[in-house]
């Protein structure tokens, strides 16, 4: 684990970087997140690995575990669909 995991980093704040993170965690594969957001499928793959890298994860589990880990100790901007998904809560805008 990195330093950088116990900070919230681009992803929790980053424009580009929330959607994809949210429509992740709601259980969507690359192709489908490529369409909703009009982005080729290997430009979502690039940010997905650019944000494992930044988070020192070898797995989008891991990420996903980490993500849920800052959105727990409330790294995640309050009311953020990260934090709510984090919780097992429903993601707004569905």
């Amino acid at each position: 684990m990195t330093n950088q995991q116990s900070d919230p980093g681009p992803l929790a704040t980053d424009e580009h970087g929330r959607p994809i993170v949210k429509l992740l965690a709601a259980g969507w594969n690359d192709e489908r997140v490529s369409r909703e957001l009009s982005l080729s499928k290997r430009t979502v793959q690039r940010r997905i690995q650019r944000f494992m890298a930044e988070h020192g994860c070898s797995s989008r589990f891991a990420l996903g575990y980490v993500l849920g880990m800052q959105a727990g100790r409330g790294l995640v901007p309050e009311g953020s669909d990260q934090q709510a998904s984090a919780r097992g809560l429903p993601l707004t805008g569905r």
